[in-house]
């Protein structure tokens, strides 16, 4: 069963829960309360796997993945873990110039990512709390009162 969210779907797959963007454009305008969203998501439902398809959106200003970088760093200290599929090239190039790509395990498609889980496919290694994933989140400049740190 899908769920409707204001700017994605949410659906479940045995243990991976894929959040599907509808939008094209994640910026000023919406990354707030998607990122509320998102947060919501996870500490409601729990998932520990999460997989992103990002295969509509177009563009995204760089500072959304400082909020994907915050989510990834919550799940992980829950024992979880964040991907990313489908991505568009404008997308495939700011996840590359940021190197986001780095951080985390992003696929051509879902059934990729899937299949990688399913044969225990392992994510980037696990950090400490001053790693690159926390300096990136320090340099995109979350602070303590956003709403996924």
């Amino acid at each position: 069963m899908a769920i409707k969210m204001r700017d994605f779907r949410v659906e479940q797959f045995d243990d991976v829960t894929i959040v599907r963007f509808t939008t094209d454009l994640i910026d000023s305008s919406n990354y707030q309360p998607i990122a509320e969203e998102l947060k919501e998501l996870v500490d409601q439902q729990g998932p520990r796997k999460l997989l992103v398809n990002l295969k509509s959106v177009e563009f995204l200003f760089s500072f959304a993945l400082g909020h994907f970088a915050a989510l990834l760093k919550r799940l992980k200290s829950a024992g979880g873990d964040l991907r990313f599929c489908s991505l568009r090239q404008p997308v495939q190039q700011i996840f590359v110039v940021t190197q986001f790509n780095r951080m985390v395990r992003v696929y051509d498609s879902e059934h990729a990512a899937l299949e990688d889980w399913a044969v225990g496919g392992a994510a980037p290694a696990t950090e400490d709390e001053s790693g690159p994933l926390s300096e990136f989140v320090d340099d995109i400049g979350l602070d303590d009162a956003d709403p996924l740190r």
